[in-house]
């Protein structure tokens, strides 16, 4: 029985993987727990990354010299200055007991922008969140409306019902999160938009009415 349970968490931590960001750090972990460490090996693939005997320095092999660091306490093995070359998965044994961890190392997400479509009537408009994600996979989607959590999707359809100030949309994956700059509510700004042309007409005549107002009684 503790075998099995052994082989299922093994082959769970194989297939959830955990994601490092591109050029960021990693730290892996392996299912040892309880008595002290005496020996330790890190694969990866077929190649050895890191050894350590008991006695020592860990020894790092090929491209994890330098930028690898071994723990012999806890037999975590923490990778700097990650690459993509460095995906894939890494095998763990420590005093005998062995497990796996799925390495996947992605991009950052960039800054999306927001692309806006209206119906003539100009009656619905819809927001399009806008992002290169190639090499940043997985990635999800959502809104932000007047600073609060609103929708998950990349596409975002509005109408004049909706009375927030204004929008943004937020691209995210498991390593970083990316916000827009704020899109103001284009029905609400076109309501404003006659108020400023109001305000603005206001100012123009009390300009003139003072000019006119001065003219007078300087030629008094």
């Amino acid at each position: 029985m503790w075998l099995f349970y052994l082989l299922f968490w093994t082959a769970v931590r194989a297939n959830k993987p955990l994601y490092g960001k591109l050029g960021g750090e990693a730290v892996l972990t392996s299912d040892h727990v309880g008595s002290t460490i005496t020996n330790i090996t890190w694969k990866h693939a077929s190649d050895m990354a890191m050894e350590w005997h008991g006695t020592g320095k860990p020894l790092s092999h090929g491209k994890f010299k330098v930028r690898s660091v071994l723990d012999t306490r806890t037999g975590e093995m923490i990778i700097a200055g990650l690459t993509r070359d460095d995906s894939g998965i890494y095998t763990a044994e420590i005093n005998g007991i062995t497990s796996k961890t799925k390495l996947l190392v992605i991009s950052p997400v960039p800054q999306p922008t927001i692309s806006v479509s209206c119906k003539a009537d100009k009656t619905t408009c819809v927001f399009t969140c806008n992002a290169t994600v190639t090499g940043a996979e997985p990635v999800v989607y959502w809104w932000r409306a007047d600073y609060r959590r609103w929708t998950s999707t990349s596409q975002q359809k509005i109408t004049k019902e909706d009375k927030e100030e204004w929008f943004s949309c937020i691209v995210e994956n498991p390593v970083s999160s990316h916000s827009s700059e704020k899109l103001f509510n284009p029905f609400i700004e076109s309501s404003r938009t006659w108020i400023y042309i109001l305000v603005g007409v206001i100012l123009v005549v009390c300009v003139i009415f003072g000019y006119l107002a001065y003219r007078y009684k300087t030629q008094q």
